[in-house]
């Protein structure tokens, strides 16, 4: 998934200088990690990102039912 792989990027882009994972990502820090990106393919993404995580979260409600 493009968005997972961006996010893997942001989450590392320090580390070789820092030692530390970055655990907070904003919007620039996501745009800046890939140049490439248009406002439609970014509005893509996150659209992709916002299903995903809806997704998830019927996952865990569906879990938590169970119990």
């Amino acid at each position: 998934m493009q968005v997972e792989e961006i996010l893997n990027e942001v989450k590392f882009s320090n580390y070789v200088e820092t030692g530390e994972c970055k655990t907070d990502i904003d919007l620039p820090d996501f745009v800046r990690c890939n140049n490439s990106l248009t406002w439609r393919s970014l509005s893509f993404i996150l659209i992709d990102y916002l299903i995903y995580l809806t997704l998830m979260i019927k996952v865990v409600c569906i879990a938590a039912a169970e119990f």
